[in-house]
């Protein structure tokens, strides 16, 4: 009887030890909860911002027009662009602005008018999808004689496509720049562009349907004159 009772106190041991053990594996246990994360809000990329009158590009042409596109006669003589333009002659600067605001200043000289009066340059950017181009220069000049107002040579910008011209804006104005040296400033500002001779105001526009003017391809253009440039380089604005 004694070794009986030994014997069921035994097994009550063993089963009680068993249960324990078993409560205890990590197979009973629950699975430990994995943490959600935490929602962020995505970082956006900074848009690129430069110091007004950072340096873009400058004209070099020590080793030629090797990288323009030119066409109608354009060369360079002592380190200076010149052309004889009887026709359309054009010439694309090998550089597009990376902003949206730059301003592109040419330091030129009407050499002569070709077929006597008439001649004419622009510096423009080319229209682009959603982006109007544009043309800002001297129009139709006539020399260095003092005339009658109304007679003279003019300074305008205009747009591409014409329609997009504000209304009132893009008059042209008298000009006369003779056959000497001026620097050239035409500043694309947003929607507008503004054309300056030597820090003066000459002409002015603004476009109805686009927030933003073409940023290039960019160049100039000229027709019935001799012209000669020493310097091409572009800013941020």
């Amino acid at each position: 009887m004694f070794r009986k009772r030994v014997m069921y106190v035994l097994l009550c041991m063993f089963c009680l030890v068993s249960a324990a053990c078993a409560s205890s594996s990590p197979s009973s246990q629950s699975p430990a909860s994995t943490p959600r994360p935490t929602a962020t809000t995505p970082v956006q990329p900074t848009p690129t911002s430069l110091p007004p009158g950072t340096m873009l590009y400058q004209a070099d042409w020590s080793q030629g027009l090797s990288q323009w596109q030119a066409s109608g006669g354009w060369k360079v003589v002592q380190g200076q662009l010149e052309v004889a333009a009887n026709n359309l002659s054009k010439i694309i600067i090998p550089y597009r602005p990376t902003v949206a605001n730059y301003a592109i200043e040419v330091r030129l000289e009407v050499v002569s008018l070709i077929q006597g009066e008439g001649g004419y340059w622009t510096i423009f950017g080319q229209r682009q999808p959603g982006k109007d181009g544009f043309q800002a220069g001297a129009l139709g000049l006539k020399g260095s004689e003092e005339r009658m107002s109304g007679s003279h040579g003019q300074a305008q910008v205009y747009f591409d496509p014409l329609s997009a011209m504000a209304p009132g804006i893009g008059i042209p104005n008298d000009y006369d720049p003779g056959f000497k040296w001026h620097t050239y400033r035409v500043e694309v500002y947003e929607n507008s562009v503004r054309l300056r001779d030597n820090g003066v105001s000459l002409a002015y526009g603004s476009s109805v349907d686009a927030d933003f003017i073409s940023n290039g391809p960019i160049g100039l253009e000229c027709e019935r004159l001799v012209l000669r440039i020493a310097l091409i380089r572009v800013l941020a604005m």
